[in-house]
């Protein structure tokens, strides 16, 4: 079957640098874009308005537009051709610098569109000449380096991909569609009479887990780290639709939420130590971005639920705040129990202090020699001691 591939390879990296920002606007190669005031009222029909501050106020958007032509080689030394469409940086709240580069091959079968993305996928530096490292990674790697971080994509190996895969026949048989939809999202032609193909198994858990389908002529597969819709004579105003607001908005939305988990997942198992911040900025991150709903529309919600579930979100979020607050629990019980040893000594010392001065006080008034009573106090200061010892190590194994 042939298809036209929509596809947009997206990253991340952090920066520590609150005038980045100032970074990008002075360099003549990006250019910022900016709404009208009507576009924002508009989008608010559409949009709770919550999500239309962070996606167009909130967050800048960079672009360079590319409208290229490249070359790339493929495993076995041939040559195939795309179209490099342009490059966008978005500045994210919390430091996260996300971008995204967009990329199209034309009429072409759907198995051999793999080649070209599976090549490109993995290109995250630019250590060759090849037409995509020159004008796609190494600016991206240029922003990378002056935003101070050390590697274009701070978590992963590869980039995470939008693609929207289309297709100028009629409709076809849903099982059939289907096949083509999870191949079109794994980026390997399914056959389960194939002995190398996925298994049936595992074809039908993905399908029943990850796809989305309202209208005939179109379904979506959402996965860990892609997200595809298959659509067969889609209209120009819906291609148009889906990359705007499919990927311009609910995708890019839904992987700042992941990226921000992957990044404090990292951070929590480098440094146990501030764990009282981290706690602090992943529940000021939730109660601030993760938003109930986005739309008043069923269809977006849908949409960014199914994604929300293909990337894991929910499950990491829980996972990473259980960890978090266990840690953090444990770090304040341990130092409650220093603290409670500290006040302990202090009161031994205390009490061992007064006894003994009192011991002193009487033997000052005995004369020489007579001091029968003092050894009597001394040995009671002695018994109190053991006794304050033992109850205070009984209190230490309770604890435990």
């Amino acid at each position: 079957m042939k298809v036209n591939d929509i596809a947009y390879f997206c990253g991340y990296f952090s920066t520590t640098d609150s005038d980045f920002g100032k970074t990008l606007a002075s360099d003549g190669f990006w250019t910022l874009c900016e709404y009208e005031p009507s576009k924002l009222e508009y989008w608010k029909g559409y949009y709770f308005p919550e999500f239309v501050d962070l996606f167009a106020c909130q967050v800048k958007t960079y672009i360079h537009e590319c409208n290229q032509e490249i070359q790339v080689k493929m495993k076995d030394e041939s040559i195939r051709k795309a179209f490099l469409t342009d490059l966008k940086v978005y500045l994210y709240p919390f430091g996260i610098v996300m971008y995204s580069i967009g990329l199209r091959q034309y009429d072409l079968e759907m198995e051999e569109t793999f080649g070209v993305l599976m090549s490109l996928r993995m290109v995250l530096a630019a250590t060759g000449d090849s037409d995509f490292e020159k004008l796609a990674v190494a600016p991206l790697e240029e922003l990378c380096k002056a935003a101070g971080a050390s590697k274009l994509m701070e978590s992963g190996n590869k980039y995470k991909l939008f693609r929207l895969v289309v297709s100028d026949q009629a409709p076809i048989e849903i099982s059939a569609s289907d096949k083509l939809l999870f191949s079109a999202g794994t980026m390997t032609m399914y056959d389960e009479n194939a002995n190398w193909s996925f298994s049936k198994g595992y074809y039908e858990k993905i399908i029943s887990k990850g796809r989305l389908s309202v209208f005939k002529n179109w379904s979506a597969l959402s996965l860990l780290d892609t997200f595809t819709i298959l659509a067969f004579r889609p209209s120009d105003f819906t291609l148009n639709f889906w990359e705007s607001d499919y990927f311009g908005k609910l995708y890019l939305y839904s992987l700042f939420r992941k990226f921000f988990l992957f990044r404090l997942n990292n951070s929590f198992r480098e440094d146990r130590m501030r764990i009282g911040r981290l706690k602090d900025e992943l529940e000021s991150f939730e109660g601030e971005y993760s938003f109930p709903m986005v739309s008043y529309n069923f269809l977006p919600e849908l949409v960014v639920k199914s994604m929300e579930t293909g990337l894991d979100i929910d499950e990491e979020k829980e996972k990473i705040s259980l960890m978090v607050t266990h840690e953090k629990d444990k770090k304040e019980a341990e130092t409650n129990d220093r603290m409670n040893l500290f006040l302990g000594v202090i009161s031994f010392l205390t009490l061992f202090s007064a006894i003994w001065d009192f011991g002193c006080l009487v033997a000052g008034m005995k004369v020489f020699g007579e001091n029968k009573e003092v050894e009597v106090l001394r040995a009671c200061t002695t018994l109190i001691i053991g006794i304050f010892c033992l109850v205070a190590l009984k209190i230490k194994k309770g604890r435990k």
